[in-house]
């Protein structure tokens, strides 16, 4: 089951929430939304699953971000696909702004795939942010550590 969601003015999706998780009437709701001057939309696949598990998949300029899981134990892993080439910067910061984990800069290539590991383990738990920019585009994501 998708879920599409498409903004009609222009804005990034940064932030969603499953309604009614479990169900065959799971739904996405918009939480905030960034002006970025252009057109985006999103895919969820399957939300039906659970909120946990649901798959959130937000665009930058085309590009694909999933950030999972939610909450994380050891691992959080960063999915990427962008449909323009260039330097991928990620960073995974604290509620408060302080990076927590390497910064990350790689390049990527239009149409392929990449994925980035952040060990999370040593992390307390609490709400953190990953930060992608690519191509003078940025989408703030977050994630949840609880051990």
């Amino acid at each position: 089951m998708n879920f599409l969601l498409q903004a009609s003015v222009p804005a990034l999706l940064i932030s969603a929430t499953l309604f009614n998780p479990g169900s065959a009437n799971a739904q996405p709701t918009i939480d905030h939304e960034l002006s970025v001057g252009s057109d985006h939309s999103q895919v969820l696949s399957d939300p039906a699953v659970d909120e946990k598990h649901a798959e959130r998949i937000f665009y930058i300029n085309g590009g694909t971000l999933t950030v999972f899981p939610s909450p994380a134990n050891e691992q959080l892993t960063v999915h990427y696909i962008p449909t323009k080439s260039g330097v991928l910067t990620l960073q995974l910061m604290s509620a408060q702004g302080q990076v927590v984990a390497p910064i990350v800069h790689a390049a990527v290539e239009e149409g392929g795939e990449r994925k980035f590991y952040f060990d999370v383990s040593n992390l307390t738990n609490g709400t953190y942010i990953v930060r992608a920019e690519q191509n003078s585009a940025s989408l703030v994501r977050r994630a949840t550590v609880l051990h």
